[in-house]
């Protein structure tokens, strides 16, 4: 059996750890299952076409740098989120020139986002060219302004650039992120001000999971003070970044009312493989980004027939054309022959099912 099959397996059968919840014990597990399966994923530092486009073909969230988007790269994009529906984030850039400021050993410093917010507003003026249809489609995530690190630099980097934020937070072109940096106010504080310099909430609440995170604690009391009917969690692309914080939500209380997404650059931990290089490269990121669609695809099918232990029944249950069409589909899911996926799940492949964290 595959790894990424045995660790699809094993998380179906609620047995491994998932930030704060032991999901073979805890009964607000389901509901961390849950939220995770709704969360809209974004794999970042894909700002080059060759990169972008697998990522859209393999039904997964893409994450660009403004600052790195070419026109090509540009029209792409567009077409990528016109064409494949493909979910979008635009980020400032922000992060990157955070870290380059502490490689230096220096202070980091605003940017200048007047390009930035140019670009965006070329996007934006091009998928509406694009879409003389008017054609429904996945609005894309931009980043407001910000300063990684600084909360009182943030709030004035918004506070500068107010009059485009704020339209945006009016208007249904796009989403727009305000990220909520911690310093000397609460988180809370910081965004009540946040809103009072847009003059509106009506923005996707953005959390930081690397550089100058809130902790957990810092995380729930915000959540159950203000609420926020979305977020996004910035930098939390891998399992154990975003498990954390979707654990922190359910534990405010606030799962069922939130729309959730999150992002973080997976280029060089996952699809680049250490002395792998760009070898293999596009197909890599088919590879373990449509894995991601098919684990999403895996949770959805389990939910269809109400638990893991109900799909095996059906199974069992089923014969001709169903339990083909079943055994494919399993197939498709666990990346192996329909005949083995189904012996998989059944559990008489010859491993045992239930694999220990």
């Amino acid at each position: 059996m595959t790894i990424p099959a045995r660790d699809m397996l094993a998380a179906a059968q609620g047995l491994r750890r998932s930030g704060l919840f032991d999901s073979a014990s805890d009964p607000l597990a389901g509901r961390l299952l849950q939220l995770h399966a709704r969360t809209t994923i974004f794999a970042s530092g894909l700002s080059r076409s060759a990169d972008l486009l697998p990522a859209a073909w393999a039904e997964h969230g893409v994450g660009v740098e403004a600052g790195e988007l070419s026109a090509n790269t540009m029209q792409a994009l567009v077409r990528a989120i016109l064409d494949y529906r493909c979910p979008t984030f635009i980020d400032t850039g922000a992060y990157g020139d955070f870290r380059r400021a502490l490689a230096r050993g220096a202070a980091p410093e605003p940017m200048d986002f007047r390009p930035v917010l140019a670009t965006y507003d070329q996007v934006l003026a091009l998928i509406a060219e694009e879409n003389a249809v008017e054609d429904e489609y996945p609005k894309p995530l931009m980043v407001a302004p910000d300063v990684v690190g600084d909360q009182d630099a943030s709030l004035h980097a918004l506070k500068v650039h107010a009059d485009w934020v704020s339209i945006a937070c009016r208007f249904d072109t796009c989403v727009p992120i305000v990220p909520i940096q911690r310093g000397r106010r609460s988180a809370a504080e910081a965004y009540h001000e946040a809103t009072q310099i847009l003059g509106t909430d009506r923005f996707r609440v953005g959390i930081p999971s690397q550089a100058a995170a809130f902790t957990a604690d810092e995380h729930i009391a915000f959540l159950r003070a203000c609420r926020p009917r979305e977020i996004h969690i910035l930098g939390a692309f891998a399992a154990s970044r975003l498990g954390p914080r979707l654990s922190q939500i359910v534990r405010a209380g606030i799962d069922d009312d939130v729309v959730v997404s999150a992002d973080g650059n997976p280029l060089r931990s996952v699809i680049v493989a250490a002395g792998q290089g760009a070898v293999g490269r596009h197909d890599r990121l088919v590879q373990i980004l449509g894995r991601r669609a098919r684990a999403a695809a895996f949770e959805d099918l389990i939910a269809e027939y109400g638990s893991f232990d109900q799909l095996r029944s059906a199974i069992d249950a089923t014969s001709g054309r169903d339990r083909r069409k079943l055994a494919d589909y399993l197939g498709w899911i666990l990346e192996a022959d329909p005949d083995d996926a189904v012996r998989m799940v059944r559990g008489d492949c010859g491993e045992p099912m239930r694999i220990a964290a």
